[in-house]
């Protein structure tokens, strides 16, 4: 079977498509404006007739709609405005005249090259649940169902009605947590109404940090992971690098590694294109928005798969994960010591300093042995974007709850007051840019058990875009 997402498709795959782009221009949705057909066109007869696989703004921009050839994308956003009027336009026509497709296209973000979606053979009941709706949703997973658990359930079954199971298996729990984050996401939007107690700015410490990150009515990116990146590299055994992320190159490896493995195709391809994240995730961001409000910034919340080296590169970011998991972290360790590992033997991550005697590299390795394996760890780095422009704070950690406690700890200004006194620079008005790796012991929601290991400046406190 074949992943309509990526590239590959019979003769007659290509001549449904081509039908189906016909259908969509004259279709009610597009006839009236011709700037959204002639953008849909090009798009389409780049990556069906040219078989084109990355398409980004700076061509858009150029070819559709008469920009010069190295026009600044930042000043300008044509293109970001009319891809996402587009985009609605798309959903809008699958959801009306074009509910009976076998394709749904999607235009993504960053990259383009429209993803042609096979829909499933058998449409499901109207009766079945439907993913509750909200102007943004969060696929999440309890604590215990990591996503390592989807390839055993996406097992290829010895009955379709196994398959069938397990596909609503997956989906009841994706509804479920939506719900969830959906909860969590109002309650932001709410933080900064709601009389709650002051968090932050009572703290000298705390306030003057957390000021460099969401400063007053200037918007801040909150980053989750992509839980999806673990399945990949499950599947992979390897992890994605940022450039094959950004343009979605990694999707052209799926297929054969989902035959190799046994894996039913559709559930995989559900899998890869749907944006999922952890738990832990969700449940930071009460927090954060209470500290946004607390200073009268702004929290936006975005999936990984969603962000742009635009955004990198100027904006204030909190980026949550490790770079396995969150690829834009990448770019960044170049100027840390403190970088994390897969240990494939325990399916769990480490944190490693770079500075260290090499018999010393893999010292804060979990071994799973009795003591060792209630030891916790977090990093915390705090650095400039790539333009030096704003800031970027980068949270990572063995576990879920840990990473909920090295938060704590941000929060708490004995904590702070400590921290800041490890670090060489004279007291100023500006948090200095620093990296710090945390020990928790079992009690690791407790900031009693919190124990900084190594707090130091990073390697280059104000990296350059590459």
């Amino acid at each position: 079977m074949v992943f309509d997402a990526i590239p590959v498709a019979t003769q007659s795959d290509l001549e449904l498509k081509r039908a189906l782009v016909n259908r969509i221009l004259a279709s009610s949705v597009l006839s009236r404006s011709v700037r959204l057909k002639t953008l849909f066109q090009y798009l389409c007869t780049q990556s069906l007739d040219e078989d084109v696989h990355d398409i980004h703004e700076l061509e858009v921009g150029h070819k559709v709609f008469d920009r010069p050839a190295q026009y600044d994308t930042i000043a300008d956003n044509i293109v970001r405005v009319h891809a996402s009027m587009l985009r609605k336009r798309l959903s809008e026509f699958f959801e009306t005249e074009g509910q009976h497709e076998k394709f749904i296209i999607e235009i993504p973000r960053g990259n383009y090259a429209p993803l042609f979606i096979e829909r499933p053979a058998s449409p499901r009941p109207n009766s079945e649940m439907q993913a509750p709706s909200a102007e943004i949703l969060v696929q999440t997973f309890p604590p215990g169902l990591e996503p390592a658990f989807l390839p055993e359930f996406a097992q290829v079954s010895a009955s379709s009605r196994r398959t069938a199971w397990a596909l609503r298996v997956v989906s009841l729990l994706a509804i479920l947590f939506c719900g969830l984050s959906i909860f969590l996401f109002i309650s932001m939007r709410q933080a900064r109404r709601a009389a709650l107690p002051a968090v932050v700015i009572n703290q000298p410490l705390v306030s003057q940090f957390w000021s460099g990150i969401f400063p007053e009515q200037v918007p801040t990116e909150i980053v989750f992971d992509d839980a999806s990146l673990e399945f990949y590299r499950d599947t992979k055994n390897q992890p994605v690098a940022l450039e094959e992320y950004y343009d979605r190159s990694y999707f052209t490896s799926i297929e054969k590694s989902a035959a190799a493995s046994r894996l039913d195709p559709q559930i995989v391809h559900s899998i890869m294109l749907s944006r999922q994240s952890s738990f832990a995730d969700s449940a930071l961001t009460w927090k954060m928005a209470q500290i946004a409000g607390e200073l009268h910034g702004t929290a936006n919340v975005q999936f990984a798969r969603d962000l742009t080296f635009r955004q990198v590169k100027a904006g204030n970011l909190i980026l949550l994960g490790n770079p396995q998991s969150n690829p834009w972290i990448q770019p960044f360790e170049s100027y840390l010591s403190l970088v994390w590992v897969f240990d494939p033997l325990l399916h769990a991550y480490y944190p490693r300093d770079k500075t260290a005697a090499e018999a010393a590299l893999d010292q804060f390795r979990t071994s799973g042995e009795e003591g060792n394996a209630h030891v916790r760890y977090a990093t915390i780095s705090f650095l400039p974007n790539l333009s030096g422009s704003g800031n970027v704070l980068i949270l990572s950690a063995t576990g879920g709850a840990t990473m909920g406690a090295a938060l704590d700890f941000l929060l708490d200004e004995t904590s702070m007051r400590h921290l800041r006194s490890l670090l060489a620079q004279k007291p100023s008005s500006i948090f200095p840019p620093f990296e710090a790796l945390l020990k928790f012991g079992e009690g690791s929601k407790d900031l009693s058990t919190a124990k900084v290991i190594i707090c130091r400046s990073p390697v280059s406190p104000a990296p350059h875009s590459p």
